[in-house]
């Protein structure tokens, strides 16, 4: 639970699957809804995809792109995929994008 104390803003709601550790979420102030995937993958809005589908694509542009990544870096690499992810869905092609955000 450190990490997500420490990365996830407390009121946050959490949505997971149903590993017990996550049990503790609702003392710590995080609202927790699970699914269990043994029976679905959604419930609802309830579903882990969107993560799944996420970390799906860092991993593969990891191993496919850039072949290697030192652990100091991974950060910067979860960064570029996750503005990525974010601007999936944009019409304006990502590299303009980009040069819009740098300047």
């Amino acid at each position: 639970m450190p990490h997500v104390q420490a990365n996830v803003s407390r009121g946050s709601r959490v949505m997971s699957d149903q590993l017990l550790a996550y049990k503790v979420l609702p003392r710590l102030g995080y609202p927790h809804s699970a699914i269990n995937h043994s029976e679905r993958y959604t419930m609802g809005e309830i579903h882990t995809n969107t993560i799944e589908g996420f970390w799906s694509i860092l991993k593969n542009g990891i191993t496919t792109v850039y072949r290697h990544v030192d652990k100091r870096y991974l950060p910067l690499y979860a960064a570029e995929y996750a503005w990525r992810y974010s601007n999936r869905k944009s019409h304006e092609p990502m590299f303009e994008l980009l040069l819009k955000r740098v300047a």
